[in-house]
């Protein structure tokens, strides 16, 4: 390959394209050019494992710091490719993402890509080309539509029924805001009922827990008076029963007596 910067120290490495203006690595491995043996010179003392940094960027690092050799940076001219940054005729185009998120630095001016086409035709190939006739009415060729005129016979028509329909959408703005203040207060008078209608049943409960309690009362107050009774009507029974075993004991005592008083 005959390119200018293919005569220059640093490619002998690493390099590529640059995202910015000032970047120190202008690495990104997506369309790179590298000296084997400056990798082989890194892999001797440096081992990279899967899934950490991306190997561009750890290659990148380590030529950096490796005495005799370079790489391409963003201060210098004639770059070898873009990515993010527009140069002229560069030696190609690298697409990060491919080509579902183009940067607009380099792809959202129409003459610009219109270059750049002419220029690599074979772009195309992955761009998502979009053919004129499928273009929406005022598109401006960078992915923006313009603000288009009404046609003058129409204007006044237009405006008026723009009026009508915001007055029809202000008119249903309030209906809403009616019809859910109605729904509010209709809720909180619902929820004030039911309120009142649990406090009822809960001094129902309560009134019909004190009229059972002052039942169990009596019930028990009745119960022991007629246990008091019961007993009372016992004791008396009792009494009665040993007064008379009292009296049958003196008569046999009497009767004993006499009956002693005749055999002597």
């Amino acid at each position: 390959m005959n390119h200018p910067k293919l005569s220059r120290p640093y490619l002998g490495s690493v390099t590529n394209c640059h995202r910015t203006p000032d970047d120190r690595f202008a690495g990104n491995g997506g369309l790179s050019i590298r000296k084997i043996s400056a990798i082989k010179r890194i892999l001797k003392f440096q081992t990279r494992f899967n899934d950490t940094n991306p190997e561009d960027e750890w290659f990148g690092a380590r030529i950096i710091n490796t005495p005799g050799l370079t790489v391409a940076n963003a201060a210098m001219q004639q770059h070898f490719s873009v990515e993010e940054v527009f140069h002229e005729k560069p030696m190609g185009y690298h697409l990060r993402k491919g080509a579902g998120k183009l940067p607009e630095g380099v792809w959202k001016n129409q003459e610009q890509r219109r270059k750049i086409i002419d220029y690599c035709p074979e772009i195309k190939i992955i761009l998502d080309m979009k053919l004129q006739r499928e273009r929406c009415p005022g598109d401006n060729g960078e992915g923006e539509l313009a603000d288009l005129p009404l046609p003058p016979d129409k204007s006044e028509e237009q405006k008026q029924k723009q009026e009508e329909e915001d007055k029809k959408q202000k008119q249903e703005e309030e209906d809403k805001k009616n019809d859910e203040a109605k729904t509010a207060a209709d809720e909180a008078r619902k929820d004030e009922e039911a309120k009142k209608l649990l406090e009822e049943e809960a001094k129902k409960i309560e009134e019909a827990g004190m009229a059972a309690e002052a039942k169990l009362q009596a019930e028990a107050k009745a119960k022991k008076a007629e246990e008091e009774i019961a007993a009372d009507e016992a004791r008396k029974k009792a009494e009665e029963e040993k007064k008379k075993m009292e009296e049958e004991k003196k008569k046999m005592e009497e009767a004993a007596k006499l009956e002693a008083g005749k055999r002597q």
